[in-house]
């Protein structure tokens, strides 16, 4: 069972990956393109989940059946906005010349999150997640199905980094940055970490990936609504290990727990056909 997760991902973001040999950031088009997505529920029935619209080879749309997430582009062709007009959230990105530079999530026509993004190289190296006063005091704030902060995690463990940040002195109108570190592994995102300390309270984090030699569809995808903690899009390759590592220091005293998550696959050639990663079993279908 998952031991850290309840607190872990709410420092940890879905966004694009750096390597020395792709294409921009935020210019999603990948060669073999998901058409659809199936689960498996409790009676071994395959569902469908998700349907995804291209127009050539540009993401236009995916249905998840009870809303619709909207994409748009900029000049360029790197992904400028998504929107789900059913839930009234949304993302925009910005971009300084072919890097990514800020990410502001709305809900309701109102930004609550921001990310900006510190390059080492060509290699995304840290990720901040500013969090306004407006929503550290915010109660009873819902799950977004774009924040990336929230597809990670379950609400209430938010809601947990929520209460936590609420100990800093932040002024009203003010905001708070949450760093994460970012390490790799060539293509890969081997490492992620972020660290706190809040009125003598240290808090930690660390996340170690392992991968199969496979390409990741999802690869470049600035987001998606991802259920799975496994489901990254900062990688070449597919995840198929997650070590999580928590740590908590108070008065003098250490705590530290983990737990590894694994992720299995069925291929067909270069790309995964079926995902389990021991909560439930998926399936991707490509045009």
């Amino acid at each position: 069972m998952k031991k850290i997760s309840l607190l872990l991902a709410s420092m940890m973001l879905i966004f694009i990956v750096s390597s020395c040999d792709r294409i921009e950031d935020g210019a999603y088009s990948p060669k073999t393109r998901i058409s659809k997505m199936y689960y498996e529920n409790w009676e071994g029935e395959k569902i469908l989940s998700c349907i995804w619209n291209w127009d050539k080879k540009q993401l236009k749309s995916i249905d998840n059946i009870d809303y619709i997430e909207y994409y748009t582009y900029n000049k360029d062709g790197r992904i400028e906005s998504i929107v789900d007009p059913t839930n009234e959230e949304s993302i925009r990105y910005e971009y300084d010349g072919k890097k990514l530079s800020k990410a502001y999530y709305y809900d309701c026509g109102e930004i609550e999150y921001e990310y900006d993004f510190i390059y080492d190289g060509k290699k995304i190296s840290e990720i901040g997640y500013i969090i306004s006063y407006d929503e550290i005091y915010k109660k009873d704030s819902k799950k977004n199905r774009l924040d990336p902060i929230a597809i990670m995690l379950p609400q209430y463990d938010i809601n947990k980094v929520k209460k936590f940040a609420a100990k800093t002195n932040v002024s009203k109108g003010g905001t708070i940055r949450i760093p994460i570190k970012l390490e790799w592994d060539n293509d890969n995102v081997s490492k992620m970490s972020a660290d706190i300390t809040i009125e003598g309270i240290n808090y930690g984090i660390i996340m170690e990936y392992k991968y199969d030699d496979k390409m990741n569809p999802f690869t470049n995808l600035l987001s998606y609504y991802l259920e799975e903690s496994c489901s990254f899009v900062f990688s070449k390759n597919n995840i198929t290990e997650i070590k999580y590592i928590e740590y908590f220091n108070f008065e003098g005293e250490h705590n530290e727990y983990d737990d590894t998550e694994f992720v299995a696959y069925t291929y067909d050639g270069k790309y995964p056909i079926t995902r389990d990663d021991g909560w439930g079993l998926e399936y991707f279908e490509y045009e």
